[in-house]
């Protein structure tokens, strides 16, 4: 790294309409309104942080707190080590916690109810 010039290394969803088709009912939990603007960011690693702040903040129903809390704690314990490993310029690790990632939300995914089922 040069004095001035700065290396990085990043995450990026290439395709965030990809995030939305890979796990529509955990996009309408993070994003219960439609996207007004087709450039919105809707990346993985954004999903991830929003989902965790609608369990923080957001009025979910109580069994929907409980069963997918144990996954998201997952990820966001996931995301957390991605975002390390990119600070540490280490892209095989975060690479293969990209897959991992991917993994937890799929069974996310699996146990999130349909869209009414959130309050």
């Amino acid at each position: 790294m040069g004095r001035i010039l700065q290396i990085r290394v990043l995450a990026q969803t290439y395709r965030p309409r990809d995030v939305e088709r890979a796990w529509p009912r955990l996009c309408a939990l993070a994003w219960p309104e439609p996207l007004a603007r087709p450039d919105e960011i809707m990346g993985v690693l954004e999903l991830i942080s929003v989902l965790d702040d609608q369990f923080q903040f957001g009025p979910l129903a109580p069994e929907v707190k409980a069963d997918l809390g144990p996954g998201l704690r997952k990820t966001t314990g996931l995301k957390s080590e991605l975002e390390s490993a990119l600070a540490d310029r280490r892209p095989s690790l975060a690479d293969s916690l990209s897959y991992a990632l991917e993994e937890a939300l799929d069974a996310m995914e699996k146990l999130a109810p349909e869209p009414d089922k959130f309050l």
